[in-house]
């Protein structure tokens, strides 16, 4: 290379940067287009800017701003961080507009969910309320019920106790002995004058207007059916119930089979007692019961009522029905 050459040389990459000339001299031009000098020194900024050189009429030049920012965008290289950028925000972005739809959706469902469950509320509690007027309905009917019940109870408790007297009065000539033993050819009149003889009594035939055996309350007792006789008056029959107290009293041997003339080895006890109906010959024996747990010594009858007394010098309790025996004590005396 000889040193004129080697003064001009430039290596390829310096060739490359050089700004290359216009070429309004291609050989595409007609002969008559003129050649048109590049711009003088002296030319303005200002012309520059305005996107054309003056003087040249079909050439368009960039700004040398617009021409850096180009340059900038184009020939600057991506580095790992601002693709990570990229990739970030591309992600944001869709995962955003995902979550946003994701969102949407279940909200929608939510709201529906909602709305269902504000009408099942709502019907729920429609029936609620009607349930509640229903109870408090029936509350009232059942309130009214339950006094109508205490009233009609204590009516019934009432009348029972009315009929119970109505119906001992009506016996209040009867006299009804027990544990007389059966006989078939028995004469039961006969019978109850020899025991009237026993207890010293004047009582004729006359006296007696009806005499029988009476069924057992209990069929399965073995005890002898009782004697039921209806004397003509009651004070025949109240004479004949204490003379027959008296004679147990008094006597060593208390009244028994042997007074009345039937032989039984050993001879049993005979009871001489008002005829009570069933209700008071219960209570009798509750009585009896109650006086000798909590160690009353006396029970009696009289007219067909139930007392009952813990000596002879305590008070006599009259003893009106089984609820009241609950209510006697050691100490009621």
């Amino acid at each position: 290379m000889t040193a004129d050459n080697r003064g001009t040389w430039k290596c390829p990459d310096c060739c490359n940067k050089q700004p290359k000339g216009d070429n309004s001299n291609t050989p595409a031009r007609t002969s008559n287009t003129q050649a048109i000098a590049p711009p003088a020194a002296s030319s303005s900024l200002g012309e520059m800017n305005d996107g054309t050189y003056s003087g040249l009429s079909n050439i368009t030049t960039r700004t040398k701003q617009r021409l850096t920012a180009y340059a900038d965008q184009d020939d600057q290289p991506l580095t790992i961080r601002d693709l990570r950028s990229i990739i970030r925000e591309e992600l944001q972005s869709i995962l955003k507009a995902e979550i946003d739809k994701q969102v949407t959706q279940q909200l929608q469902s939510i709201r529906k969910q909602i709305t269902e469950f504000q009408e099942s509320i709502t019907f729920y509690n429609e029936q609620f309320e009607d349930l509640k007027r229903d109870l408090v309905d029936k509350s009232r009917i059942i309130k009214n019920l339950v006094a109508d019940n205490e009233h009609l109870k204590a009516t019934v408790s009432n009348l029972t106790s009315s009929l119970g007297t109505m119906e001992q009065q009506m016996r209040s000539t009867n006299l009804e002995i027990q544990c007389v033993p059966e006989d078939k050819s028995e004469n039961l009149i006969a019978t109850v004058l020899k025991l009237s003889k026993t207890l010293q009594l004047k009582v004729e035939e006359a006296d007696i207007s009806q005499c029988m055996r009476i069924s057992k309350l209990n069929p399965q007792s073995k005890r002898p059916r009782s004697i039921l006789v209806n004397f003509t008056t009651r004070r025949h029959r109240d004479e004949f119930v204490a003379s027959a107290a008296r004679f147990n009293k008094d006597k060593k041997m208390k009244l028994n089979t042997t007074h009345l003339g039937i032989s039984i080895n050993p001879p049993q006890p005979v009871y001489v007692v008002e005829h009570l109906t069933a209700e008071n010959k219960d209570l009798h024996a509750a009585t009896r019961a109650r006086a000798k747990e909590l160690g009353f010594k006396y029970v009696w009858i009289r007219n067909g009522k139930v007392f009952m007394r813990k000596s002879e010098t305590s008070r006599c309790l009259y003893v009106r029905n089984k609820d009241f025996l609950k209510t006697v004590s050691e100490n009621s005396a």
